[in-house]
């Protein structure tokens, strides 16, 4: 997880975490829109 969130930034995006009890774990990962 921790290679994936280096790569991420190192292409200016971002990851997030969002987690609950009983439900599982949502990760979101944005990355920005090619030109």
């Amino acid at each position: 997880l921790f290679i994936c969130k280096m790569i991420i930034e190192e292409h200016g995006g971002s990851i997030d975490v969002k987690s609950e009890l009983g439900k599982g774990t949502t990760f979101i990962i944005k990355l920005p829109k090619p030109e």
